[in-house]
């Protein structure tokens, strides 16, 4: 879910959003495959949410990967 916002509300590449976000590469590359549980820090929290534009803790994804998208 988080790869299909990144994707909708940014221009930037995987890496570039992930350093923007403060989140190492390959963390968010595991995140987005499901392969590790997400689990951002409050300030890598904060800056998912400045670059997607989310305004509302509701608006977040309850999972970070793909693998339960609807």
């Amino acid at each position: 879910m988080i790869e299909c916002l990144r994707i909708e509300r940014t221009n930037l590449n995987q890496k570039e959003f992930a350093e923007a976000c403060k989140i190492p590469l390959k963390t968010y590359q595991r995140w987005i495959l499901g392969k590790t549980e997400t689990r951002p820090n409050l300030i890598q929290l904060k800056l998912l949410c400045k670059q997607l534009n989310i305004e509302k803790v509701d608006e977040l994804p309850d999972d970070f990967s793909e693998k339960y998208k609807s």
